[in-house]
């Protein structure tokens, strides 16, 4: 069975399709044909069959020249051994589409090695056509089939009539358009779900704001405290409170909510549709990081202590009643600073993050659409 292996040419793979195609091209097949191995060939008679151990040899001028056509057993895969000797696979479908069959072709297909030949889907219309009462139901399978398939890179041509099948022996696309076919799709779909971000910008906001979350009085009472002054050993008491700050916006507890570590999450579902991180790529976990960097850079920026940016000595602060005289009372010298934290703080996550957000989605897609164009 291996040495027809030896060949270079073109595999046809798939339901029952590719043996139409084949008898169109051969003009005959031999009797129980699916039980055999074939290798279609270009020869001058109309057609000719040679029975060589369990390999029907079948040759006719309908074939061009030049082109071998290997269809395997159902049971044969040893196709998936001698790759190196097909120089394209064409995977053949015909109603009803997108087969569980066909996706476990493709399955296989995608897990062989990158050095694999490239992949052709044929969808066959022709026969269920003829006669058909139903076009415009067949036509939106065709379109979604074929959407469906090019999705995921592949290369896919329609068959109606034998004018298509020289298109389909000869047809090559290059890895260029292919490429830019899958972000054409990508593309489409981050521009669907960009009109779902005020939806989840408002979830993400009711977050913030509940018990747990960075916006709750709990969480401002926490970071406008002592304790944070006293753990941060800064001079002051507005860049202790931006220290504590990051740490419950930006928390390394990853189940925690109501953090900014949410519009990573948001952000990583625009790109991929996908909360949990498991469908990405790298160029989506770059983006994330990025925006969680500026994220914290534009915070601080826009947390600059201004008048309550002074500095305070240890003696001054050196225990909780003394803070407390100094930013509870109103002849205190920080008095008002806690409001005017929280008030900031409140105005940069309600405010400011979706800007940032919008832009990060907004230079993402620009990249996009230039690599397309």
């Amino acid at each position: 069975m291996k040495n027809f292996l030896l060949e270079r040419n073109l595999l046809f793979i798939g339901d029952k399709s590719r043996f139409i195609f084949a008898k169109m091209l051969a003009g005959v097949l031999p009797p129980d044909y699916e039980n055999f191995s074939l290798r279609l060939g270009h020869g001058d008679a109309a057609s000719r069959i040679q029975n060589r151990e369990n390999l029907f040899d079948l040759a006719s001028f309908r074939t061009p020249p030049g082109i071998k056509i290997f269809l395997l057993r159902a049971d044969d895969e040893s196709w998936k051994d001698s790759l190196e000797k097909f120089s394209r696979i064409i995977l053949f479908e015909e109603f009803p589409l997108e087969k569980d069959s066909t996706r476990q072709l493709i399955e296989t297909w995608n897990n062989l090695p990158k050095s694999r030949p490239p992949l052709t889907v044929v969808i066959m219309d022709l026969a269920h056509r003829q006669g058909s009462t139903d076009l415009d139901r067949l036509d939106d399978a065709i379109i979604e089939a074929k959407n469906h398939y090019e999705a995921q890179g592949l290369d896919v041509v329609l068959f109606r009539s034998y004018a298509d099948a020289i298109n389909i022996l000869h047809h090559h696309e290059s890895l260029i358009q292919k490429h830019k076919k899958v972000l054409s799709h990508e593309l489409e779909k981050i521009y669907d779900r960009m009109y779902e971000l005020d939806f989840l910008y408002e979830d993400f906001l009711f977050d913030c704001n509940d018990a747990d979350g960075c916006l709750s009085l709990a969480a401002l009472n926490k970071i406008c405290s002592f304790d944070s002054v006293k753990t941060s050993n800064r001079n002051s008491f507005w860049a202790a409170y931006n220290d504590a700050a990051l740490k419950k916006l930006f928390s390394a507890n990853t189940f925690a909510r109501g953090t900014l570590n949410d519009l990573a999450k948001i952000c990583g579902y625009i790109l991929t549709g996908d909360f949990d991180g498991k469908i990405s790529s790298e160029r989506v976990e770059q983006t994330k990081l990025y925006l969680l960097r500026l994220l914290k850079i534009k915070f601080l920026d826009s947390m600059s202590g201004g008048k309550f940016s002074g500095n305070v000595s240890s003696y001054e602060a050196r225990d909780v009643i003394a803070y407390k005289k100094m930013t509870s009372d109103r002849g205190g010298r920080f008095y008002g600073i806690n409001a005017e934290y929280g008030r900031r703080l409140r105005h940069f996550v309600e405010q400011d993050t979706k800007k940032i957000m919008q832009s990060t989605l907004d230079d993402y897609i620009n990249n996009f659409e230039r690599v397309i164009r």
